[in-house]
């Protein structure tokens, strides 16, 4: 092999790497660029820097979730006509899917719709005219333009449902200053929080992010509940909950749950009933993500109502309990809203009050118990406003 051959290879050999080097490297910073334009809309609510940052991450990672987020981001500023071509993108974007597409849709449905309305005034810096009526670029009633200075008047051509229309920076152009219909807000940067499209409702935060879900557990626990010369303190234990999220970029939210578990006797030929157990409380969570895998510290309280299993409607008994959970689940399924999770947990329990006779003595309920369990759980995630039915998300 010659020299010449040699190198090429050895060039050839290194440039592989690198490339893929580099590759990682934009893309990483594209999602950078995406969690910062996010933050900055949803949280400082600058819109136009956030907008920027979208374009950023596109231009170095056109992933599909990249390109729908310019796209509503776009939508947001008014800017329609440069939102529908980003939008229209997203079909042949990196790693488009049906939901994404779905989404995509209901936001060129509403953009054709604002097209339609609106004149056709050419633009070169991709801002749309007001839909409610022409700028006439000139003369308004409360002014003259004077080389393109807009004087405050009201516009000729009908009251601007789109916001002010101002002048661009050395040039006689108007410019929309807002969204049609009470935007997010002006040119300069911040304004309120994304606006909904017709039909839908305030975006989600963050990938991943819901606004609430139901769920159910199912598994078995081992307790000190009880008299241990009669209660062997195992069971089944059941719990049915609803999450609701509370602050989404920080993934914290709050539980309402109803648990029931039972205390079996220790002898089966006993003539002692089991304890059946229910507790009614709340607790407030934390996910911490790696993926596709999630672990949700939880930490609640509830009351409990202690009862023998053949007599539910009288002797029971009150206590006061503590909950502690470290949850392992698994996201799946479109928009990962299927979650199943395996959750070990601790329930501490304060001494019984109340009960009829010597219930609370005769079962060792006044003292203070304690118990562990282990539960498989399916969870199903809304990312719809609770009580509501659709929703447009951020990616």
């Amino acid at each position: 092999m010659s020299n010449r051959l040699r190198n090429a290879a050895l060039v050839l050999f290194l440039a592989i790497p690198a490339h893929a080097l580099a590759q990682t490297a934009a893309s990483d910073r594209a999602a950078e660029l995406n969690d910062e334009g996010k933050r900055l809309w949803l949280e400082e609510k600058d819109l136009e820097t956030a907008t920027e940052k979208f374009r950023q991450a596109t231009a170095l990672s056109p992933k599909a979730q990249y390109v729908f987020n310019l796209c509503y981001a776009l939508h947001q500023l008014g800017k329609y006509r440069e939102a529908r071509t980003e939008c229209e993108k997203i079909d042949s974007a990196q790693g488009s899917d049906d939901r994404l597409r779905e989404k995509a849709a209901l936001v060129l449905e509403d953009l054709d719709q604002k097209l339609a309305n609106a004149p056709a005034v050419s633009d070169p810096y991709g801002d749309e005219s007001n839909a409610g009526g022409t700028d006439t670029g000139g003369t308004d009633t409360g002014g003259t333009d004077t080389g393109g200075t807009d004087t405050g008047g009201t516009d000729t051509g009908g009251t601007d449902t789109g916001g002010t229309i101002g002048t661009r920076p050395g040039g006689g152009e108007p410019v929309s200053t807002g969204e049609p219909g009470g935007g997010p807000g002006s040119q300069g940067g911040a304004g309120p929080g994304p606006k909904p499209i017709p039909g839908l409702y305030q975006p989600a935060k963050i990938p991943d992010d819901y606004s609430w879900a139901i769920g159910m557990d199912l598994g078995f626990h081992g307790s000190n509940i009880g008299d241990p010369d009669i209660h062997n303190g195992a069971g089944v234990a059941v719990t049915g909950y609803m999450n609701f999220m509370l602050l989404a970029m920080q993934r914290i939210g709050i539980q309402i749950y109803i648990t029931y578990r039972d205390v079996g006797i220790e002898d089966e030929f006993s003539t002692a009933d089991d304890i059946t157990i229910l507790d009614l409380g709340g607790a407030l969570y934390k996910h911490i993500k790696r993926n596709r895998f999630y672990m949700t510290p939880l930490v609640g309280a509830h009351v409990a109502v202690m009862q023998r299993e053949d007599s539910l409607d009288e002797e029971a008994a009150a206590s006061l309990g503590l909950r502690t959970d470290l949850s392992f689940s698994w996201l799946f399924g479109p928009g990962r809203r299927h979650v199943l999770s395996v959750t070990p947990g601790f329930n501490f329990y304060l001494p019984a009050n109340g009960g009829e006779g010597r219930f609370v003595e005769d079962n060792r309920l006044d003292e203070t118990s304690v118990s562990f369990s282990v539960r498989l759980g399916y969870t199903l995630r809304f990312t719809t406003p609770f009580g509501h039915s659709s929703l447009l998300t951020l990616e």
